[in-house]
């Protein structure tokens, strides 16, 4: 960035009105910091600032109270900034001039040519995002000791401009790492003030307990676990206290108890023991009744806290897909509790979600016999019977009369990259039993290659991979497709809002995407990168977020969406409902299309095929298909010919057959499990 000539003018002239030479300094002080900063002062005359800051930061070093060497420092660090500004080196300057503001605050001079600096950074030294992003900056360039000036003087010019309690919280946090520990008090309790949370108070008593201020820093704990009693830092800062305590006296009878309630609290049974019994001895007449009732609950206490460990690790890993491992875990919980409604019914979520309806059935009525106002289980035990039920139906379903076919030639890739070659495969042409048909089918097919954002490269399959797809649709199944080729975010969306929201009875809506996805930590959420995707978008507005994606799908009007992401980080999409994919058992193996369409007739269907899970995904070599296209085709073209009609259930082990392995499941908490998305071939004569 270059330097406003204005700004240079005023910064030389600067240096020229205020690079001072200091007198020698003579007083009763250690002889040796006296002359290493009048060692100082010389090489300053010199204008040798190198050799200046070197002698003046050893002189502080010696006596931190020595006011003229601070001084003489801060003239040094703001002439040496001075030259590495005149060299147009900003980023450089900068830093020598927050060291001459940090040691001498009254110094105006560096303060006026601090801000000059900041002006040349593009920013605004009155704006209050501007300084707390410098300060932040600073921080992450920590070098040596004295480059913690950066970021505190960052801080207190942005708190100057606006008090906040979350840059009071950072300038506390840097104070505490440069152990100034009084001065992160104050900044914890002046950010309390405005806003008082958990994890101040975890800091504050901290703070406190690094000044042996134990009494407060306990009180402080007590404050933060107010907010939240199992919040896992206030917990094993609870406990560092108590062992600070028993520290200070070894025998006390209430702090082998109050050690105990804190491993209590963390989960630390056996720990607690030992203190509880510690407490007894150390009591008078080895006599303590408060101990000695704590110490008989231990049990109870210890089989609760099971409970609760092995439901939550069940919820976080059902959330996180991972159904066998939840199973695991809420047996776990019943083994230590087995009235537990909560479990069964948790449980029972499980069995229902890997489409085990008899086992969700009697898990749901366990929670009910437990908890007859379980709402949960009520619902649950209603749709698993709802399952039951259709299951039979379709066993009991008569077989499909013979179907005469004909026969239509489709091309598709071979799986080896080979040339495109033909296929015949055998086409539907007679009504079944009772001539139920589906409505209109529509495909949108999103396929970009192209970007004018730089940082994703061009592609050179996706537009293949959608014609040939668009191919078997239209000429093999009747449906009406829309292809978009490098296509705007405002393309896409307009497409996709107009087509959810048509809603035939029977009309099902497939949607792909194929090209870049990528992968946000900080908005904790992935997205499809359009043609049009900006660089430098923090918020991703430019980006279709899969949130955003799944929002506007989940609210559409029409009964059965498929869509399909072969995009890398695909597999995110599912994250936020915690699916992976179904358990692989088909209960309808032996339906008719008949029993499909039956089936599926009023049943809400909104499902996903992805070709990995949160991670790049591979393109395949170029003019080939990808992975996962050149499974759906292959799908497509031999289930639809020697089957009749394609499920989803087949889509499924076409995405198990790409590398990495990828995802299929339902990807709204709205969707049926025992709904289905088919693809019928279109009938000739």
């Amino acid at each position: 960035m270059k330097l406003h000539s204005r700004a240079l003018a005023s910064i030389i002239i600067a240096a020229f009105l205020f690079t001072l030479e200091v007198p020698l300094a003579y007083s009763q002080s250690d002889s040796m910091v006296v002359e290493l900063n009048n060692e100082g002062v010389r090489a300053l005359s010199a204008q040798n600032f190198s050799l200046a800051i070197s002698k003046l930061e050893e002189s502080l070093k010696r006596d931190p109270s020595y006011g003229r060497a601070r001084e003489n420092l801060a003239i040094a660090y703001n002439n040496f900034g001075l030259g590495l500004a005149a060299k147009r080196e900003f980023s450089e300057a900068i830093k020598y001039f927050h060291k001459a503001v940090y040691i001498d605050s009254n110094n105006s001079t560096s303060k006026q040519n601090l801000s000059l600096i900041v002006q040349n950074l593009g920013r605004s030294p009155n704006n209050f995002q501007d300084r707390v992003a410098l300060g932040d900056e600073a921080r992450k360039q920590i070098r040596t000791p004295q480059d913690w000036a950066g970021p505190i003087v960052e801080y207190q010019a942005a708190l100057a401009i606006k008090d906040d309690p979350g840059v009071r919280e950072k300038l506390g946090d840097v104070y505490r790492i440069i152990d100034k520990v009084d001065s992160a008090i104050t900044e914890y309790n002046r950010a309390i003030a405005l806003k008082d949370s958990e994890h101040l108070q975890v800091k504050l008593a901290q703070a406190f307990q690094a000044k042996k201020h134990l009494s407060e820093a306990l009180n402080a704990i007590n404050r933060a676990m107010a907010f939240n009693s199992k919040n896992p830092d206030a917990l094993d800062a609870l406990v560092a206290i108590w062992e600070d305590m028993l520290k200070n006296n070894p025998t006390s009878p209430e702090n082998h108890l109050g050690l105990a309630r804190a491993l209590v609290s963390r989960g630390d049974f056996g720990g607690a023991n030992a203190e509880l019994q510690q407490a007894i001895r150390f009591s008078p007449g080895e006599s303590n009744s408060e101990a000695q009732q704590l110490l008989s609950t231990l049990p109870r206490l210890q089989r609760e806290d099971a409970i609760v460990r092995h439901m939550n690790n069940g919820r976080d890993l059902q959330k996180h897909g991972d159904l066998d491992g939840a199973m695991e875990e809420f047996k776990q919980a019943l083994t230590c509790s087995p009235n537990e409604a909560d479990g069964w019914a948790s449980l029972a979520s499980i069995y229902y979600a890997k489409r085990d309806f008899d086992n969700a059935f009697q898990a749901y009525k366990q929670a009910l016999n437990f908890d007859p106002d379980h709402q949960e289980a009520k619902k649950g035990l209603q749709l698993a019977q709802a399952a039951i039920t259709a299951a039979q139906m379709v066993m009991s379903s008569p077989n499909t009369k013979a179907e005469s076919t004909s026969t239509t030639q489709v091309a598709l890739v071979q799986q080896n990259g080979g040339p495109l070659v033909t296929r015949n495969v055998k086409q539907l042409t007679a009504s079944n039993s009772t001539g139920q048909k589906l409505g209109r089918c529509h495909a949108i097919l999103v396929a970009t290659e192209k970007y004018s954002h730089q940082g994703y490269s061009k592609l050179s399959n996706p537009i293949r991979d959608a014609r040939d797809i668009r191919e078997i649709l239209t000429k093999f199944y009747g449906w009406d497709v829309d292809i978009l080729e490098n296509r705007s975010k405002l393309d896409i969306m307009d497409t996709i809002i107009e087509a959810v929201n048509k809603n035939p009875e029977y009309d099902e809506l497939f949607i792909y995407f194929a090209g870049h996805g990528d992968w946000d930590n900080n908005l904790h959420d992935g997205m499809i990168v359009t043609s049009d995707s900006r660089d430098k978008d923090r918020t991703r507005d430019s980006y279709i977020t899969y949130s955003e994606l799944k929002t506007l799908l989940e609210r559409g009007a029409c009964k059965k969406v498929l869509l399909a992401l072969d995009v890398c980080f695909g597999g995110a999409f599912l994250d936020q409902i915690g699916r992976t994919r179904s358990s692989g058992t088909d209960i309808y193996q032996r339906s008719t299309l008949d029993d499909c369409i039956v089936r599926i007739k009023d049943r809400y269907t909104r499902k996903l095929v992805t070709p990995g899970e949160k991670e790049p995904v591979y393109e395949g070599l170029p003019g080939q298909h990808s992975p996962l296209a050149r499974n759906l085709l292959r799908t497509l073209v031999q289930k639809g010919g020697d089957r009749g009609f394609v499920r989803f259930i087949d889509l499924e082990a076409a995405t198990m057959d790409t590398k990495p392995m990828g995802r299929a499941a339902g990807f709204s908490d709205s969707d049926d499990p025992t709904s289905d998305f088919i693809f019928v071939p279109m009938r000739r004569n």
